[in-house]
């Protein structure tokens, strides 16, 4: 059983420098429900006895919730036994979660560490949600931030991931960041309090704790101030990465066009950018496509930043699905679609028909669906667009012509055979200027369309002459004029 032994917590510099720590970062206010994370280790242990003695001053209601990972049997057991004998001594409702972490792991094909993580906070936010709580408390301290950066070095970090773990983040709250592990073991020990050990912490199988066990301690050995002077840095780049941030955020703004799936920026805005913005600017673009910057390391950015001298279509995949392309002028990151990916789909229309090559337009129309369609006018990759055709007898004025990209008028007298609906040919050429034939090949090129779009293009043809390129140009072979007595109306819908 836990001993509990009430000791004046003013004896201890320790409890002091938390007290200050919380009030300097208004980590907790006064009537606040908390979740605390409580694992039994020393760190979440004290953090627990910390807020329990701040729970009469601050009007607090206390929850604790220990996760059981499946993954250190008898022991796990023993532990979330001292846990719950610990909350049941200060009064405080405490829920045990029990994950299979390992099959876990394995089914998201993550590692241990991640989906243990990942589980945690989960387990946490139930237990917040559940009870109408206002915050999550979490025992990491200053050791755990030095870690996390040296970690995240290692691997190839930004400025941001120097920055470290901050102190508070959405509901999740840190009171313990200002103190070192040896002030935290000290204080249990001045206040004869038992903590249980976890023996993988000492698991060198572990990345995080190759670092905690082996690196920290050799840099010690070197100047035994290491931890705090360490910390101390990342709380000048914190303070130095809030004004470049905003920065960053005002040369996103300025410089970035967000399309769906995609960001882009023209390469001579980030030539003419302090090189300091490129590599941040950049990892923001690819932050607001994905919901983790965590496997982005340095050298995706070089690699990113190295296409600006590359040939247009020169291109690098990066993590979670995505890719970075040169394309005509413009550093281009987007999501890999399913085409790109191998993972394509056939054509298809409303009567079920698949494969779909081309469509014959009858008098007075259809309406079908078209898959994996690129529209020239917006930039834009559709998986599927509605297709609908009509020709009505009409004299038009000059104003009723419509000018939007999803709407096309031709005049039906001006065609030759039946108009179809299809896929680009080599052989296909559009009117421009007058009577000039152009090949569409060459209005491809010349309207810059992606090289990995072109045979997504749809079209509205009379044989090989193309009327319309479905969200681009029409031709002037069948502009309506004056002259008009029957009009095929073409919409996307």
């Amino acid at each position: 059983m836990v001993q509990v032994i009430e000791i004046p917590e003013g004896r201890y510099i320790m409890y002091g420098k938390i007290i200050d720590y919380i009030t300097e970062h208004n980590l907790i206010n006064k009537g606040d429900k908390i979740v605390i994370g409580l694992s039994g280790g020393a760190d979440s242990v004290s953090l627990f006895l910390i807020l329990c003695k701040l729970k009469e001053e601050y009007n607090l209601e206390l929850y604790a919730v220990h996760v059981n990972h499946c993954i250190r049997g008898e022991e796990a057991l023993l532990d979330a036994d001292f846990c719950r004998e610990l909350a049941e001594k200060y009064e405080v409702p405490y829920r045990c979660a029990v994950v299979d972490v390992p099959m876990l792991a394995a089914r998201l094909k993550l590692t241990e560490e991640e989906t243990g993580r990942k589980v945690r906070y989960e387990e946490f936010e139930k237990e917040l949600i559940s009870r109408g709580a206002d915050k999550i408390a979490v025992a990491h301290h200053m050791n755990d931030n030095v870690e996390t950066i040296l970690y995240r070095m290692c691997r190839g970090t930004g400025i941001k991931g120097m920055t470290g773990i901050p102190c508070k983040r959405d509901n999740i709250i840190r009171p313990l960041l200002g103190v070192r592990r040896e002030e935290i073991t000290a204080y249990l020990a001045m206040r004869n309090q038992d903590y249980r050990e976890d023996a993988t912490n000492a698991c060198t199988d572990y990345d995080r704790n190759k670092v905690r066990n082996t690196i920290i301690p050799e840099l010690e050995s070197i100047n035994s101030g290491t931890v705090a002077h360490i910390d101390s840095l990342s709380k000048q780049l914190e303070s130095i990465y809030s004004w470049y941030a905003d920065s960053v955020k005002e040369a996103f703004d300025k410089y970035i066009i967000c399309r769906h799936g995609e960001r882009i920026v023209e390469i001579n805005s980030l030539i003419d950018m302090h090189p300091a913005l490129r590599g941040e600017l950049i990892r923001l673009m690819i932050g607001e496509l994905t919901s983790s910057l965590k496997d982005i390391e340095h050298r995706h950015i070089d690699g990113i930043l190295a296409l600006i001298n590359g040939d247009s279509g020169s291109s690098i995949n990066l993590p979670y699905s995505l890719k970075a392309e040169n394309e005509y002028g413009t550093i281009r990151i987007s999501v890999i679609t399913n085409e790109e990916s191998g993972n394509t789909k056939t054509d298809s229309t409303k009567n079920g028909s698949t494969k779909q090559s081309e469509m014959v337009i009858e008098e007075p129309g259809y309406s079908g669906e078209w898959q994996q369609v690129y529209l020239p006018d917006t930039g834009c990759y559709r998986e599927s667009i509605s297709l609908r055709t009509e020709v009505v007898a009409c004299v038009p004025a000059a104003t009723d012509i419509p000018k939007n990209y999803c709407t096309k008028w031709v005049d039906y007298d001006k065609i030759i055979g039946k108009p179809i609906v299809r896929r680009v040919s080599s052989e296909d050429y559009i009117y421009v200027n007058g009577n000039c034939k152009k090949k569409l090949g060459r209005y491809v090129i010349d309207s810059k369309i992606p090289r990995r779009y072109r045979d997504k293009l749809l079209v509205v043809a009379d044989g090989n002459h193309v009327l319309w390129v479905v969200g681009g140009r029409a031709s002037e072979g069948g502009y309506v004029d004056g002259k008009t007595r029957r009009i095929l109306t073409v919409t996307i819908e």
